[in-house]
């Protein structure tokens, strides 16, 4: 419980980086993904795994940086923002999911 409760608050800070976030698309994408970047396959309930596995995936898929710029930060670049659109839109569905099943398991355990 205590790793999903993890991924939702990382997640949420994502979230709400972005929509307030100052510049471009790809800059507050590439803000929230610092923020759960570091959540581990294990924090998330073995049925949403793939869809976070997807997200980093998505997000580190251009193995060609230019000068000091990280695999993240070329990915970015190279993007479409429609494709960032949907990225984003991922991470917002991820989000939810999260929050329902922690919803769920707060209910099992009488928490809320």
């Amino acid at each position: 419980m205590v790793a999903i409760a993890c991924a939702r608050e990382k997640f949420y800070l994502a979230i709400l980086s972005m929509a307030r976030g100052e510049g471009s698309l790809k800059t507050r994408l590439f803000d929230a993904y610092l923020i759960f970047h570091t959540l581990r396959m294990e924090d998330f309930p073995e049925d949403l795994r793939n869809e976070f596995a997807e997200i980093i995936s998505k997000l580190t898929e251009n193995e060609t940086p230019v000068d000091d710029e990280g695999i993240v930060q070329a990915t970015l670049n190279a993007m479409s923002d429609r494709y960032a659109w949907c990225l984003i839109e991922k991470i917002v569905k991820l989000y939810d999911e999260i929050s329902r099943k922690y919803a769920i398991e707060l209910l099992k355990n009488d928490l809320l």
